[in-house]
């Protein structure tokens, strides 16, 4: 928390004067994060080509902002890793930001036929969060798996998610 409190240029005490918990200034950290992702995501990755191309590379630019944003390596730290995969699971308000960049991707590959229709929506975006959640918090699980992260997500996080011909 005293890492959280001098980024945000307040004392620790005062932190408690606008969040009621840790768990809430989390939340509302990540959710800020994942808000300012997802501008970046619109910007830079258009919905055109094969879904699976735009969902690899919204995947991978999602974690390497993650990776460079400070705040959120705060919330990653070995000491709050269980209290934020925990909000990240429960968290409507992340479901909610998460839900504002993917559901248009989906709709996207939907109408192209390559989302598998026996997953929802909310599962598939669910999938999303956990997989960057435990890249971000573990990395070393990538070392002998994957070559890097596109590696990781275009082979193991993705398929899944897709339709088969």
């Amino acid at each position: 928390m005293d890492e959280i409190a001098d980024e945000a240029q307040l004392l620790r005490p005062n932190l408690y004067r606008y969040f009621p918990s840790r768990e809430a200034l989390i939340a509302a950290a990540l959710e800020r994060e994942i808000e300012i992702t997802n501008g970046i995501r619109r910007e830079k990755i258009p919905l055109d080509g094969p879904v699976a191309g735009v969902l690899v590379e919204s995947l991978v630019l999602g974690y390497e902002i993650h990776r460079t944003e400070e705040m959120t390596q705060l919330v990653v730290v070995k000491e709050m890793v269980e209290i934020t995969a925990s909000i990240v699971a429960g968290d409507e308000l992340i479901m909610s930001a998460e839900s504002d960049y993917w559901y248009p991707v989906l709709s996207y590959g939907r109408s192209r036929g390559e989302i598998n229709d026996r997953l929802s929506d909310e599962r598939i975006i669910r999938w999303f969060l956990a997989s960057q959640v435990q890249l971000s918090t573990r990395t070393e699980l990538l070392d002998h798996v994957a070559r890097d992260a596109r590696e990781f997500f275009a082979d193991f996080i993705v398929p899944p998610v897709l339709s088969r011909p």
